[in-house]
């Protein structure tokens, strides 16, 4: 499976979550202000880990162990650099472990184990950084310690997942309309293209984005209940969007004809990846 960045981090962010108990033993750090200071994610409960979330670029001249390699000094590098501010986000926390989380594809160079111990009697040695314990340690992995944690969540999604038109109450659709006035304007100048007299207008108008507003909660949804199986639905979404551009320019059917089959086929997709759904 090839990980999209954000997709990564939030999976990973979700199953740390979990399995350090949630908020009471874990914090996320948002990345959305000036960076995330070298850490996506950090634990509370005593263990004292701090996860960095990572997935290499498929199309670069730099060789995998070299990209990896590149990743933790960089992250390394801004701990040190803003230390106050990463200090601060901790609150006392002293990291007992530096944990750069890449996808499992990608765990197989020894050489980025040894620079990772390399690093870490540099750490210890010369950065003399208040936030970092005398056992710390530098770790890559692919979140192994997560599997169980994984397969429990993934047994409970097997329950019934119910999507339904609560998702799209009158709040959750006021505040989609302000995120999207983008793609409400383009919807607008379409509609009106199709000379339809305007009450049929708006009634279609609301029908689509009451389908946007619960398909954007329900993936927020299963996100919460199935992580795994919201990472497969995520998968399967980007993967039919890339495939569209070409049928569409293909396809002989009339337009009606081919969004009926483009709907048909993506349900039957989502149905064999979540049959809880």
């Amino acid at each position: 499976m090839s990980w999209n960045p954000d997709d990564w981090q939030t999976r990973c962010m979700t199953l740390a979550a979990k399995y350090h108990n949630g908020a009471s033993g874990f914090q996320e750090i948002p990345d959305s202000h000036q960076g995330d200071c070298g850490l996506e994610g950090f634990t509370t409960d005593g263990t004292a880990i701090g996860y960095q979330c990572y997935v290499p670029e498929e199309a670069a001249e730099r060789s995998l162990s070299d990209r990896l390699i590149g990743k933790i000094n960089a992250s390394t590098l801004q701990m040190q650099n803003r230390k106050d501010d990463l200090g601060n986000l901790l609150g006392g926390v002293k990291l007992k472990r530096w944990s750069l989380l890449i996808p499992k594809e990608y765990f197989r160079d020894q050489k980025v184990i040894q620079h990772a111990a390399k690093k870490r009697t540099e750490a210890i040695a010369a950065w003399k950084l208040p936030f970092i314990a005398d056992d710390f340690r530098i770790v890559v992995g692919y979140g192994a310690e997560f599997e169980d944690i994984a397969k429990l969540l993934k047994n409970v999604g097997l329950k019934r997942i119910n999507l339904d038109d609560s998702l799209a109450d009158t709040e959750a659709t006021e505040e989609w309309k302000l995120a999207h006035l983008g793609e409400l304007s383009a919807l607008d100048e379409k509609l009106d293209k199709t000379k339809r007299p305007r009450k049929a207008i708006e009634m279609v108008r609301s029908e689509l984005i009451k389908c946007a507003v619960i398909a954007q909660n329900s993936v927020a949804k299963v996100r919460v209940e199935d992580p795994e199986g919201w990472a497969s639905i995520i998968q399967a979404k980007a993967e039919k969007g890339r495939a569209l551009k070409q049928e569409s320019a293909l396809t002989t059917l009339l337009p009606s004809q081919f969004l009926e089959q483009v709907m048909n086929d993506y349900r039957r997709k989502l149905s064999e990846l979540m049959p809880s759904l």
